[in-house]
């Protein structure tokens, strides 16, 4: 052989490259990882730069390769001379549009319509390569040459010679261009990517593969190759480009439109609805300047085309419909001629002022409408379509929204059922009862969506924003979908968006809802959520360069209210702070309660109300009457009075006033109001606005959420089990015994775990109360062989998880008491507090209702269960009267009769299987082991075990114990012995310190006090003692010695 180029073998990578890039110049090799790394490289030789990108093709853990199209900075090289570094870290650097020397080539991509991440099928990779050939012979007929012609894998690629600078001016040249190709070319199955516009874009290495998503037989990956090319590329003028990239004609500006737009005679029209009343096919639909803008499957204008149609809705109403054709009149309104074409009826009548007036406006220049003309700019808008309407709205806006908005409410009977219930019944009962009409049970997270929106109205508020996490199917997005059904539509947004969407929208109003559901943030827009809770009560303002690089100022709204739902917390402190972290209810109970209503929504008669059903309405009238007062300020009178068991972090005391504060602001009507001289206006808030918020402010520490430790549900079920088994130490598999779940899930639930760059962290990270023991365990296998293995075991402070329990305590101290801000001490105060029953709960008209009732604001630690046996349940809500004393395992309160008044009370985090009865055990039957075994405890199920089973004829396996349930058998035993009265007098004993044996009388302890009568442990000592005191002996104290 001899290396001439004709009898080399065919490396396709090469051959591109080679064509491509300029001799001697230096270009990056960039691979994206399917893992999201990414592996970079600079060369200055093609063949070098080939022989890099084959194995990393032929390998298959790439979804793409790429090479800079035009020429970079020679001095780059020396970041990675000729090699490539297989995975960047955030401080290596990859090609930024300033290190492009010059512009070689104008990058055209065709790209098929499909889901994000796949590839594309055979119909939709046909469709996008006609659409690139169409581009072409579009270009060829205005006098373009003949270009690269290349197949992505995907879709199609066209590459034209150019030769400009890189300066701003060729970058407004080169996006242009792109944007009249997307505006003429573009269909409804491929579009022309107008992002390709940057100096440094990285383009397809032809000859690798494109492998997005899985390879399937449908959506296969496939190689990318240079189809066709020139042998000598021509060079594309600059006035080609310019020709190409000249702005919209003036019929087509936003602003003409908007002009030419007519409202409906009769009342709004429903653009979306009409045209598939009148069978008007719509192929895609999408925001532009604050309405929606439809593009028409077909033509209604015109038999000669199908593309070209489109219509459009603008906020007030309006509607301008027309045609892109020449044919067609290129644009202009056609929206009567449609309606007349399609309503007989609308044809007859005759022509309003209004419309004339708007029609003779629309003929009139710009300058006589008082407009500015459109820039001419190479960056404006491309020409044959109305713009996307993303990026910095126009410098010329349509009509501006009214100040303050009016109630859409036409019906007098919700409008005044809405005032009858602000002002005389129970409003929050009432969007309880309206929310329980679409969604079954989750109070809790009903109660907190309620608060949010009312914070939106109050003066001084910080904002109420929720978070809820919860298993996936168990009602997370059905719960906030059924409260957001209740907010006036023009306050409600609930749609994905990118990172800086918020900030370029101009349909979103001060206190919009906005809800994402089941969307997991960027960090970029993570931070947009921080900055604008954190500046709840003003705009947060961003300034950009717009097309004629200017400055210019876009907003986010004040006072919107955020609502995420996730399966589980995604997102770091800072983002949860500021959030309601709430729980749906995922019990069994609930899911049969849940499947009763399914069943009767699907046996209904066909004439029943469905959708926006009366009570609805009437919940949004009043969500309006609340907003048209403005903003409303509350005064807490009583704040000096209030206390919180922990202060630690800052914002509850925060969230919890405002809780307050929007209880007061929903029952406005019902409260004292005044009006400054300043015109604002005020509220006092009420203790019993104190009492309802404290209520929902303690379920979000306890059974219905996590404010203060953030745990989602599994968390929190977790603690909950370990303090229930009393599980000292526990690992994975005893998890998976606790809760059923597979391996993967309780080891993600525990450690935390990585996906797409991102770290999410465990309960492990999260909680106190746990920490890690790395160990290595030494087992028996099947054949007798000592085998060790390494575990995991996760070590449980009781101590740290009760102390986090009382978190969520608040109460007000009694007026004229002594102030203290000192952490109480939770057993020294009362747990509950005597509050008002509002006489609208029991009947409207008997305001003098005198009759109390008694509601818990703290958890008590005491449980129904059996203590002796470890049977504690975590802490729950208990009201007074089911109470257990700590002492007998008894109620303190019994009715006349003298019966015990107290009923179990068990968690909501305890599984049914739980609550069975324990294997009876003798502790007399079980010895200490020298060294703990790794074996489950036969009570609690927990490793490793302290305790072994005698051994006697007949038995096939001994049992195990851990130290608290022995201790506990050994409690029990000791409360069952009974001596006889007289037999021991502790008096006459003394503590020893010792060894002297076991207890006389119990035979399982130490004894620590002797004397004639024999030995005692401190168990049975004290026991004695309480029964000498019961009986009237001068006896020493309990632990005193004689």
């Amino acid at each position: 052989m001899n290396g001439d180029v004709g009898d080399r073998p065919f490396r396709p990578v090469l051959e591109a490259l080679e064509f491509l890039l300029e001799p001697g110049s230096v270009a990056e090799l960039r691979a994206l990882g399917r893992d999201g790394r990414v592996a970079s490289g600079y060369f200055d030789d093609p063949a070098l730069l080939a022989d890099a990108a084959e194995p990393m093709d032929a390998a298959g853990e790439h979804r793409g390769i790429y090479v800079t199209l035009n020429p970079v900075n020679p001095a780059l090289l020396a970041r990675r001379a000729n090699r490539v570094q297989s995975r960047l870290s955030g401080k290596d650097a990859t090609t930024a549009d300033a290190d492009i020397v010059r512009r070689r080539w104008l990058p055209i991509d065709v790209d098929p319509v499909c889901p994000s991440g796949v590839s594309s099928t055979a119909e939709e990779h046909h469709e996008a390569c006609a659409t690139a050939r169409r581009i072409r012979e579009g270009l060829a007929e205005l006098g373009w040459p003949t270009p690269v012609v290349a197949d992505s894998g995907n879709g199609g690629h066209l590459l034209y010679r150019i030769d400009l600078p890189n300066d701003p001016v060729s970058t407004a040249l080169v996006k242009g261009a792109l944007a009249a190709l997307d505006a003429r070319f573009s269909t409804a199955a491929a579009k022309v990517d107008t992002a390709n516009y940057n100096a440094a874009r990285i383009w397809k290495c032809y000859g690798t593969v494109g492998r997005k998503g899985d390879s399937t037989k449908d959506r296969p990956h496939r190689r990318s190759a240079i189809v066709a090319r020139p042998y000598e590329p021509g060079v594309v003028s600059v006035e080609l480009l310019r020709a190409l990239a000249a702005p919209l004609p003036e019929t087509e500006t936003p602003e003409r439109l908007f002009a030419a737009a007519t409202v409906p005679s009769g009342g709004a029209i429903d653009l979306r609805g009409w045209l598939d009343a009148h069978g008007i096919a719509v192929a895609a639909e999408k925001p532009w300047q604050g309405g929606m803008l439809y593009t028409l499957a077909q033509c209604p204008f015109s038999d000669a085309h199908a593309d070209g149609a489109y219509a459009v809705q603008f906020p007030n109403g309006a509607i301008h419909a027309g045609c892109k054709h020449d044919s067609c009149g290129g644009g202009t309104q056609c929206w009567q001629e449609l309606r007349a074409r399609l309503e007989p009826a609308y044809a007859e009548r005759p022509a309003s002022p209004a419309i004339a007036a708007a029609a003779e406006l629309a003929d009139r220049p710009p300058q006589a409408r008082g407009e500015t003309a459109p820039s001419a700019s190479a960056g404006g808008p491309a020409p044959s379509s109305p713009p996307s309407g993303e990026g910095v709205a126009p410098e010329t806006p349509g009509p501006a929204a009214p100040s303050s908005p009016v109630s859409p409410e036409a019906d007098p009977a919700v409008v005044a059922k809405a005032r009858a219930v602000l002002e005389h019944g129970d409003p929050v009962q009432y969007f309880l009862d309206c929310f329980g009409g679409d969604h079954v049970g989750d109070e809790t997270l009903a109660r907190c969506l309620i608060m949010s929106i009312a914070s939106q109205t109050v003066g001084n508020s910080r904002g109420l924003h929720v978070y809820v996490t919860g298993e996936s199917g168990k009602g997370k997005s059905s719960g906030m979908t059924a409260m957001l059904r209740q907010v006036p539509k023009s306050y409600r947004l609930a749609e994905r968006m990118s990172n800086k969407a918020l900030y370029y929208s101009d349909d979103i109003s001060p206190g919009t809802v906005l809800l994402l559901d089941d969307i997991a943030l960027s960090e970029e827009l993570q931070e947009v959520l921080k900055e604008s809770t954190t500046k709840f009560t003003e705009r947060v303002r961003m300034r950009v360069v717009n097309k004629d690089r200017k400055i210019q100022h876009c907003t986010i709204p004040e006072r919107c209210a955020w609502w995420l739902a996730n399966v589980s917390s995604l997102y770091d402190d800072q983002v949860l702070n500021r959030m309601l972290t709430c729980w749906v209810d995922d019990s069994e109970e609930q899911d049969r309660e849940v499947f009763r209503r399914k069943l009767e929504l699907e046996a209904r008669e066909p004439d029943e109300a469905i959708g926006d059903r009366f009570e609805l309405r009437v919940c949004r009238e009043m969500w309006w009457l609340l907003k048209e007062q403005g903003l409303v300020y509350v005064q807490l009178p009583f704040a000096r009075r209030i206390r919180m068991a922990s202060i630690r972090n800052r914002r509850n005391p925060d969230v919890l006033f405002d809780m307050i504060r929007s209880n007061a602001l929903i029952n406005l009507y019902r409260r004292e109001r005044r009006t400054l001289k300043d015109g604002r206006l005020t509220l006092v808030a009420t203790e019993e606005d104190f009492d309802a918020a404290a209520a929902l402010f303690v379920e979000l520490h306890t059974t219905g959420g996590s404010l203060t430790s953030k745990f989602d549900r599994n968390e929190q079920l977790v603690l909950s089990l370990a303090s229930h088994y009393r599980a000292e130490r526990f690992d994975i598999p005893d998890l998976q015994r606790w809760t059923g779940w597979n391996y993967q899930k309780a080891r993600r639930l525990m450690l935390g775990y990585d996906s797409r760059g991102s770290r999410y962290p465990g309960l492990l990270d999260k909680s106190p109360a746990l920490s890690l023991v790395d160990q290595t365990v030494s087992e028996i296998d099947g054949e007798g062989r000592d085998v060790k293995r390494r575990s995991l075991v996760f070590t449980f402070n009781e101590e740290a998880y009760r102390k986090s329990q009382y978190a969520g305590q608040v109460w007000l101290e009694e007026a004229g008491s002594v102030s203290s801000f000192s952490r109480p001490d939770p057993a020294d105060r009362p747990a509950e507090r005597t509050i008002k029953e509002h006489p609208s709960r029991e009947s409207p008209n008997e305001t003098n209702a005198a009759e109390r009732k008694t509601a818990t604001f703290s958890r008590s630690m005491h449980t129904a269960g059996d203590r002796a046996s470890g049977t504690a349940a975590p802490p729950v809500s208990t009201p007074a009267a089911e109470r257990v004393d700590e002492g007998n395992g008894e109620s303190g309160d019994r009715d006349e009769s003298g019966a015990n008044a107290s009923t179990s009370v068990l968690s909501a985090h305890r599984p049914s299987a739980e609550t069975a009865e324990r294997p009876a055990i003798d502790p007399h039957r079980f010895v200490a082991i020298g060294d703990p075994e790794w074996e489950p405890c036969a009570v609690c199920g927990t490793k490793p075990s302290y305790f072994r089973e005698k051994w006697v004829r007949g038995t096939k396996e001994r049992r195990r114990l851990c130290k608290r349930c022995y201790g506990a058998a050994v409690e029990r035993e000791q409360a069952k012995i009974t001596p006889l009265p007289a037999v021991i007098h502790p008096s006459t004993m003394r503590r020893v310190t010792a060894s002297v044996g076991r207890c006389s009388i119990c035979d399982l302890a130490p004894a620590t006090w002797t004397g004639e009568a024999g030995r005692l442990c401190d168990a049975c000592y004290q026991r004695e003692v309480r029964r000498g005191i019961e009986a009237g002996a001068d006896l020493p104290a309990v632990g005193q010695s004689g």
